[in-house]
């Protein structure tokens, strides 16, 4: 069972993702919605996804490479 420290950087992320049940999301946004850097939530997320509490998918944003986050099922 995976555990997320509450307070912690990471479960902001989580909480962030978790009050948009099932809508994807992309780094930036996560940025944006937590406050924290860009290379931080890119390494939460990884972190999220390996621990099966998160779910990601390349974007189809035409601004480079970018994933979509989200839990939950997708809407």
């Amino acid at each position: 069972m995976s555990v997320v420290v509450p307070g912690s950087d990471i479960h902001k992320v989580l909480v962030a993702l978790s009050e948009f049940l099932g809508v994807p999301m992309t780094t930036r946004e996560l940025v944006d919605e937590t406050g924290l850097p860009l290379k931080q939530c890119s390494g939460y997320m990884w972190t999220l996804r390996k621990r099966g509490l998160a779910q990601s998918r390349p974007s189809d944003q035409r601004n480079g490479q970018t994933l979509e986050h989200w839990v939950g099922e997708l809407l």
